[in-house]
């Protein structure tokens, strides 16, 4: 990606003020990286080409040993200050980009955390702001909130009219328009106003003059192969910059704070934006402005007036003499906030709701702008597009003990657990078809499901070892499980959880907690960790006859009790074992796996439930694929529709949206009018398709939900201790395999022209190939998937063989 934005000459950085990210021609970038350089004059180039970094070392460590030396500064501030040596590097500038400005301009940043006077910045920042907040206390706001607070008073002391503007201006670029001589001044002034027995803190006002010099003479930087030194203004990003741009603006904006005062005005500052309220024309403020801003030629400011406005993150409104205000959302920074899947413990996601809320009914006036940001809340707090790490190990070392032990333990794990694993959705319906004949399923049954968060990598070794060697225990035959002892499954399954490791973007992982999802030994180990823990469910379930079903990490249940009981049971479940976390929801309607189950006052209703990850793509019919492909799929949808679906009414449903779906997929009506009607036919069941026949509909559901599935026969074959053979050899005794590259075209009649030929010259009397069956199969083309989707790092990562000892 990285080599096509260069090709395609692309810059990319961070927006300023937010996370995102910015892709902008590289030309135009630099464009206004150049603009803001020459329109504010504050880099000079240092044409020598030498590295200031030794220079600016000399003058910090000169300037602080002849303070020390003179008693100026103590001991203990020489070793504050002093830079740290082994960490020492130049400044550097990068720019973001202000999207959230109608010019979209740039903002530098000065890196200067390890330059020579960082420590000194730090510093004055320290001894300074502290006096600077004070003094300023009642012209600083402090957030949104403070400014509403401030309006709030402003209206009950009767100040706001229906006439009241509101004004709000920006300072330009005030950390790099400020000039280096005018900001010393003005620092010198505010500390002699402020000063305590001629002194700020334990330093004479001369010392704090000296280190501010030191501090701005040393503002120097690296800048693509060249050093530039800032000239005007401090660097943004040093923290002294703040307080002494602070300090500057301080003088500039007494004629302000003076009107203000004396017309009973609100004037407050929040580092370069400036919020006002005034009952004069918008004439008469613009002109106090203007005089304003002519007294000093470096500041300039950019200026709304109206009755409406943002300011922060509040939006205010006059709306003739009442004062409304609500939550100013920047498109900078919202609506991003911490996933809820991120490493962070629960209580930083509580604070999340819980600070969003405060903040809506401290910002909005009124009931119903409170209640569209609770929405807006929920919207952004509802689940987002996670991840799941698939780790790709078929030719790892510990690969085929994987498979192994995968093969010698789950026939063993379906068959104790075959009562209470579900292998799809089908299984849960005719599960709830007992459930309801037998008659535990009244008007007031609840269905309870719950989701296992990231189960495979949230078990503890230890603790799934553990479990194992019980599980184990408990199913042995003469201390064996096949023909292996437990201790020597142990050790292969130790061997496997302790050769997790991976390659991902350079770097080498290995998986400390659970086992890798795409290791066939992980969810055999993940589903004998989870059956311990759902035991008392379990029993609880039986006990009251009701339904406990899981696939995989997802569970599924009935019960009778209320759902305050429910949850007291799941909750102390629940605790304990720390490492299982379980969404759950409870209803008498909801979805699970594939189909959507309904207590509908004591009557079950089952349908398909649809699922927006895939739903409704399907292969297009001018894919190269042979005919039975398409027609498979066609059919397959339809028996899914009859086994899954309770009524007539939404089966037909589901047969008119197949219909729709594959015609939008270039399926012709010709082809599905006569692939519907053989299905019809085949299940003796017309009377469903043109008149909805329930009685035979009825049939028809109970005929196809009964009838076992291709997974459910070989998972009942796997139960009954029966493996099925894969045939590993394309050639034997009676059959030959011939594979051939399937493409619409001329090749769509290959298989049949091909046997033609066959049995013309092969299968003649007298052959040795009479008896011989040809099987023809068909190899598809690559899909976009292994075209455009790159899994895989460079094999030279991959195989190496290096060794840590």
């Amino acid at each position: 990606m990285q080599r096509q934005l260069r090709k395609a000459n692309i810059a990319v950085g961070q927006t300023d003020k937010s996370k995102l990210f910015f892709f902008i021609d590289a030309q135009e970038y630099e464009e206004k990286i150049k603009n803001y350089m020459n329109k504010t004059n504050a880099y000079q180039e240092i044409t020598s080409g030498i590295c200031p970094l030794a220079d600016n070392l000399h003058l910090v460590i000169l300037l602080l040993d002849h303070l020390l030396e003179r008693k100026d500064i103590t001991k203990e501030q020489h070793k504050k200050m002093y830079p740290n040596i082994n960490k020492l590097e130049l400044a550097h500038i990068y720019f973001n980009l202000k999207v959230h400005k109608p010019d979209i301009s740039v903002r530098p940043i000065v890196a200067s955390i390890n330059a020579p006077a960082r420590l000194l910045s730090s510093f004055l920042d320290q001894l300074l702001t502290p006096i600077y907040n004070y003094v300023t206390k009642d012209i600083t706001f402090i957030n949104g909130i403070d400014v509403v607070r401030k309006l709030k008073e402003y209206q009950q002391q009767g100040y706001l009219n229906s006439t009241t503007l509101f004004i709000v201006f920006d300072v330009t670029d005030l950390y790099t328009m400020i000039p280096r001589d005018g900001a010393i001044a003005a620092l010198t002034r505010f500390c002699e106003k402020n000063a305590t027995h001629g002194k700020i803190g334990t330093l004479k006002i001369s010392t704090v003059i000296q280190l501010a010099c030191v501090v701005l003479d040393t503002n120097s930087f690296a800048y693509k192969d060249k050093y530039y030194r800032q000239i005007k203004g401090g660097a943004m990003g040093s923290p002294f910059t703040m307080v002494l741009a602070n300090i500057y603006m301080l003088e500039w904006e007494q004629k302000l704070i003076q009107h203000q005062n004396i017309n009973h005005g609100i004037y407050g500052r929040y580092i370069d934006d400036v919020f006002m309220t005034s009952n004069l024309s918008k004439e008469e403020i613009l002109k106090l402005l203007d005089e304003t801003t002519q007294t000093d030629s470096n500041i300039k400011i950019t200026t709304t007036i109206s009755q409406t406005l943002d300011y922060l993150d509040v939006t205010i409104e006059n709306n003739n003499g009442n004062l409304k205000t609500c939550i100013y959302h920047k498109s900078a920074s919202e609506p991003y906030i911490l996933p809820y899947s991120s490493d962070h413990p629960r209580h930083v996601h509580m604070n999340i709701l819980n600070n969003a809320l405060v903040r809506a009914a401290r910002m909005c006036s009124t009931v119903e702008d409170f209640d569209m940001e609770r929405l807006s809340t929920e919207m952004i707090l509802l689940p987002d597009i996670s991840v799941r790490p698939i780790v790709a190990s078929i030719n790892a070392p510990a690969r085929l003990i994987s498979s192994f032990l995968d093969q010698l333990l789950t026939p063993i794990y379906n068959y104790v657990t075959k009562d209470i694993t579900f292998i799809n959705g089908i299984d849960v319906v005719r599960k709830l078809k007992e459930y309801q004949q037998q008659g535990y399923l009244n008007s007031t049954t609840l269905f309870i499901v719950f989701d296992v968060a990231d189960l495979y990598t949230m078990i503890p070794r230890n603790g799934a070892i553990t479990a194992l060697t019980r599980f184990c225990e408990k199913n042995a035959i003469n201390g064996k499980i096949g023909t292996l002892k437990i201790s020597t499954i142990i050790q292969l399954a130790c061997v496997v959880l302790d050769t997790n490791s991976f390659a991902y973007k350079k770097k080498y992982y290995r998986q400390i907690k659970g086992g890798a999802m795409g290791s066939p030994f992980t969810m055999a180990l993940a589903n004998i960790y989870m059956l311990e823990w759902e035991q008392k469910l379990i029993q609880h379930q039986k006990i009251h006859n009701g339904i406990y079903g899981r696939y995989i990490d997802d569970v599924f249940m009935t019960s009778n009790l209320t759902k305050e009981e429910i949850q007291k049971l799941l909750d102390e479940t629940t605790q304990t074992d720390s490492n299982i976390k379980i969404t759950t929801t409870i209803s008498q309607t909801l979805d699970y796996l594939d189909v959507t189950i309904e207590n509908n006052n004591g009557d079950l209703k089952t349908c398909i439930y649809h699922k927006s990850a895939s739903e409704p793509y399907i292969l297009p019919y001018s894919s190269d694929h042979p005919r039975h492909v398409h027609m498979n799929i066609l059919n397959n949808a339809l028996v899914r529709a009859a086994r899954m679906c309770s009524t007539v009414e939404d089966f037909d449903m589901e047969r008119l949206s197949i219909e729709m779906i594959l015609l939008v997929n270039g399926y012709p009506p010709k082809f599905i009018q006569q692939h519907m009607t053989n299905f019809f036919i085949k299940y003796n069941a017309m009377n469903v398709w043109t008149e909805l026949n329930t009685e035979s509909y009825q049939q028809l559901h109970h005929e196809l939900l009964y009838k076992p599935t291709r997974r459910e026969q070989k998972v009942q074959l796997e139960t009954n201790g029966t493996s099925l053979k894969k045939q590993t050899n394309y050639e034997h005794k009676d059959q030959i395999y011939l594979h051939y590259t399937f493409e619409t075209g001329p090749l769509t009649n290959f298989k049949k022209e091909y046997r033609q030929i066959w049995n013309k010259y092969y299968v003649y009397p007298g052959s040795r190939l009479r008896n011989t069956r040809l099987i023809l199969g068909t190899i598809l083309n690559r899909t976009l998937q292994s075209l455009l989707i790159h899994k895989k790092p460079k094999r030279d990562i991959l195989t190496k063989m290096e060794t840590t000892t």
